[in-house]
């Protein structure tokens, strides 16, 4: 059964976005996972507000294993964000 996560996020270094794009999209590969929605500002919101400037995305995994995976792999120094210094980010995983 496939497994998603979904998490918002803000981009704290607008010059170095098209970096972690880059390392999010290749972080990927070896979970087969893949984009469903890619830092995307939602039109509409049922409850409450959207914090301006936060982007959603939502990732598709084959299962549960392989997500995990992934959110451990995340957790890293070395995990979406790359090394300290280069591109700054905020990421929560729903």
């Amino acid at each position: 059964m496939s497994a998603y996560i979904i998490w918002d996020s803000a981009v704290l270094n607008g010059e170095g976005i098209g970096h972690y794009v880059g390392l999010a999209e290749k972080s990927l590969v070896p979970y087969s996972g893949r984009f469903l929605i890619q830092g995307k500002t939602p039109t509409a919101v049922e409850e409450g507000d959207w914090p301006e400037g936060r982007m959603v995305s939502m990732l598709e995994f084959p299962n549960m294993q392989t997500r995990e995976r992934l959110v451990q792999f995340s957790r890293l120094p070395e995990g979406y964000c790359g090394p300290p210094g280069r591109t700054r980010c905020e990421s929560r995983f729903r």
